[in-house]
C-alpha cells in the first residue's frame, strides 16, 4: 500500500496566496471564476486523494487508527467538501452581480466583497487544512508492505533488533525507515533460491500487558497480528539493553501465549558474552534457539537458513 499519492495540502495562507496571486494577473472578467476554480480544484484534489479507510487492508486500517484521529480525519474531509460547495455558490452569486452594467469602481467593490467572503470561508477550515497536512506527513511514511513471506523481529528496546535486520538483509537493495516519533519500523529483504523474504523490525516492546501498550508498541503488535509468518524474538543476556533477563522473558512468554505464530528465540550480542554463555542462557530457559552477533554476523547464515526452512514447512 502506497500512501504517497495523498495530495500535498496547502495551508490557509498558501492557498490564498496561490489563488489570489495568480488571479491578479488575469483580466477583471476572469478573476472571480479563476479564484473559485483554483481553490475548488485544490480542495477536491485533496479530498479525493485520501483512501477509503474501510477499503484498506486491516493492517493499514488499524495502523492509521493508532496514528491519527480518524473521526477528526473524516470531519476534516467533510469540511473541505462543504467549503468547496460554498465557494462554488459564491462564484455563481457574484458572477451574476458582475454581469450587470457596472462601472469599474462598482465591479471592483463587488470583487473585493467576493474575495473577503472566500477568504472567510477558507479561514473557517484553517485547522482542518493543518490537520490534513500533518496527517499526510505521517501516512506517506508508512512502510510499503509486500506480499512476501514475512519474518517479524521483536524484543525489548535496544536488544539489537535493527542490527540483526541489517545483518540479515545486507544484500537487499532496499531497507526503508518508517519514522514514528522517536522510534522506527524498518523493512528489509533478502533473496535465496529465487525466493524473496521480507523482514520487519518493530519498535521495542516493554514488559507490560498488551492492553496497556502505547501507540508505538502497538505497531509491533499489529505486525505480529497481521503480517508475521514467523517471529524472531531477540534476547540480550548481557542486559546492556537496560532490561533484565526476567523482563525480556516475560515479554517472550506473553507473545508465545497470545499469538498463534512460530516464535524463534535468538540470543544476540554473543560477541560480548560469548557463545557458550548464550547456549547456557537458552538451556536455562529450556528454549531451542539461535545465537548471533549482528556486528560480526556470526550465526546470521544459520538464521536465514532457519527462515527458509520455516517457509518450506509453512507452505506445506
Amino acid at each position: 500500500m502506497n500512501f504517497k499519492g495523498i495530495c500535498f495540502v496547502l495551508g490557509y495562507e498558501e492557498l490564498v496566496d496561490v489563488a489570489f496571486g495568480r488571479a491578479s494577473k488575469k483580466i477583471p472578467a476572469e478573476k472571480v471564476e479563476f479564484v473559485s476554480k483554483t481553490i475548488r480544484k485544490h480542495l477536491s484534489k485533496v479530498t479525493r486523494s485520501w483512501p477509503n479507510l474501510d477499503e484498506l487492508p486491516l493492517f493499514y486500517n488499524e495502523l492509521i487508527n493508532i496514528t491519527i484521529d480518524t473521526d477528526e480525519l473524516n470531519n476534516a474531509l467533510t469540511a473541505l467538501k462543504k467549503s468547496e460547495m460554498v465557494i462554488h455558490k459564491l462564484e455563481k452569486t457574484f458572477q451574476k452581480k458582475l454581469r450587470k452594467r457596472l462601472n469599474n469602481d462598482a465591479a471592483y467593490q463587488i470583487r473585493k466583497v467576493y474575495y473577503g467572503r472566500v477568504k472567510a470561508t477558507l479561514k473557517r477550515i484553517r485547522r482542518e487544512l493543518e490537520f490534513l497536512a500533518e496527517s499526510r506527513k505521517r501516512l506517506i511514511e508508512f512502510p510499503e508492505i509486500e506480499d512476501e513471506f514475512t519474518t517479524v523481529i521483536v524484543g525489548l528496546p535496544n536488544v539489537g533488533k535493527s542490527s540483526i535486520l541489517q545483518a540479515m538483509t545486507n544484500a537487499s537493495p532496499r531497507v526503508e525507515p518508517y519514522p514514528f516519533t522517536t522510534q522506527s519500523m524498518l523493512l528489509g529483504y533478502f533473496e535465496a533460491k529465487h525466493l524473496r523474504y521480507q523482514v520487519i523490525d518493530t519498535p521495542g516492546l516493554l514488559d507490560r500487558p498488551l492492553k496497556e501498550r502505547n501507540p508505538i508498541e502497538r505497531q509491533a503488535i499489529l505486525s505480529l497480528r497481521h503480517l508475521a509468518n514467523i517471529v524472531i524474538y531477540i534476547f540480550d543476556p548481557t542486559e546492556t539493553c537496560g532490561f533484565t533477563k526476567k523482563e525480556q522473558l516475560n515479554v517472550f512468554q506473553e507473545l508465545v501465549k497470545n499469538f498463534n505464530v512460530k516464535v524463534i528465540p535468538l540470543v544476540n550480542k554473543i560477541d560480548l558474552h560469548g557463545e557458550q554463555e548464550g547456549t547456557e542462557f537458552l538451556n536455562s530457559l529450556n528454549l531451542d534457539g539461535f545465537k548471533c552477533s549482528a556486528i560480526g554476523k556470526t550465526g546470521i547464515d544459520e538464521l536465514r537458513e532457519e527462515i527458509m526452512n520455516c517457509r518450506s514447512s509453512y507452505k506445506e
